[in-house]
C-alpha cells in the first residue's frame, strides 16, 4: 500500500544571490529547464539584484542550524545530517512515524 505521507525529506537550497541564473555551474530556469554558463546572463542578474548575496556567517550557520534540529524534534523526524557551508544549506531527515 502506497504511504499517504513521505518517508523522508532531502533538502537543500542556496542563499540569496549565490547562485544566479547565469552562473558558471549551470543554473535552472523552471524544474527540468538546465542552461549552460552564460557571462552576460548573470552580470544582469547581479546588477537586479536588490541587496548583496547572502553569506552565511558562524552565528546565522548556528541558527540555522538550531532551526532545523528543533523544527525535525516538533515533528518527532529523525535528522540524519545537516551541512551548512557559508551559501547554502542541506539536510536530511527520516520523517515516518508509527501511529498507534
Amino acid at each position: 500500500m502506497p504511504y499517504s505521507d513521505p518517508l523522508a525529506y532531502f533538502l537543500t537550497w542556496t542563499t540569496y544571490g549565490t547562485w544566479l541564473p547565469g552562473d558558471q555551474r549551470g543554473w535552472f530556469n523552471k524544474p527540468g529547464e538546465w542552461h549552460k554558463a552564460d557571462d552576460h546572463r548573470q552580470m544582469v542578474a547581479s546588477l537586479l539584484m536588490a541587496e548583496d548575496a547572502c553569506v552565511l556567517n558562524a552565528d546565522q550557520r548556528e541558527i540555522v542550524e538550531a532551526t532545523i534540529r528543533r523544527h525535525c524534534q516538533v515533528r518527532s523526524w529523525a535528522l540524519h545530517a545537516v551541512n551548512l557551508p557559508v551559501q547554502s544549506c542541506s539536510c536530511g531527515s527520516h520523517c515516518a512515524w508509527i501511529q498507534t
